[in-house]
């Protein structure tokens, strides 16, 4: 039986948006917490998150106009084409290939559902644009890869929270090892939200200062955002 294996690796995240750049952070234990600028943070105190700097959707999207999908697809789409690159393909080679797509999230596009809910808040849910609606679905974090790649497998998106990820990864080793495909595109991304902190903050599970999931002391969690394929 032939093994299956990682052939390839892109990363879009809070210390670095290349492979290169966040095995970097990581060996020199770099952190990328800062306080929260992609949320509104009205109500809270002392809100931090680990956002990604810098990110510019136009050094990734040939084939996809930026607007019209949200940023959690933008970091799908960037961490597969450098995935791709990093295996050796020209990714604009492969239109017309059936290569399927499962994406993890636990959020989806969960920004254009915050921008929805604070227009239905304060103006009515009449008042909020119609692309919002498209942009939020959680679909898109698949299908935007598939579509500015030009693939024609199959599209999937997995929202199981914080296991998404894996259970994404878990899928493609299965088309694999049935013998639907010969190559898969796989893995998670998600970004920061007032959703998801506003929730997590309610449990009474973000850490005061900082994050410290192996510390006999550790006080709770943060969230961040970005994307591993």
């Amino acid at each position: 039986m032939e093994r299956i294996v990682v052939t390839c690796l892109g990363v879009v995240s809070s210390i670095g948006s290349s492979l290169e750049e966040f095995e970097a952070g990581m060996r020199e234990g770099r952190s990328g917490m800062a306080p929260a600028a992609n949320f509104n943070r009205h109500g809270f105190d002392n809100v931090k998150a680990c956002e990604v700097k810098a990110f510019d959707p136009l050094e990734y999207l040939k084939n996809t106009d930026a607007s019209t999908i949200a940023r959690s697809s933008q970091f799908s789409i960037a961490a597969a084409r450098m995935a791709l690159e990093n295996a050796g393909f020209d990714p604009e080679t492969l239109r017309g290939t059936r290569i399927p797509v499962i994406i993890g999230s636990t959020d989806g596009e969960s920004q254009p559902l915050d921008e929805v809910a604070r227009i239905w808040a304060e103006e009515g849910l009449e008042a909020a644009p119609a692309d919002l609606f498209e942009k939020s679905a959680t679909a898109n974090l698949s299908n935007a890869v598939s579509r500015e790649f030009g693939l024609t497998g199959s599209s999937k998106c997995i929202s199981t929270a914080c296991s998404a990820g894996n259970y994404a990864i878990g899928n493609a080793f299965d088309l694999l090892r049935a013998g639907d495909a010969q190559i898969a595109i796989c893995g998670g991304s998600d970004s920061v939200c007032r959703k998801t902190y506003s929730g997590f903050s309610r449990l009474g599970t973000i850490a005061p200062e900082k994050c410290q999931p192996f510390d006999l002391n550790r006080l709770g969690i943060l969230t961040g955002e970005g994307s591993g394929i």
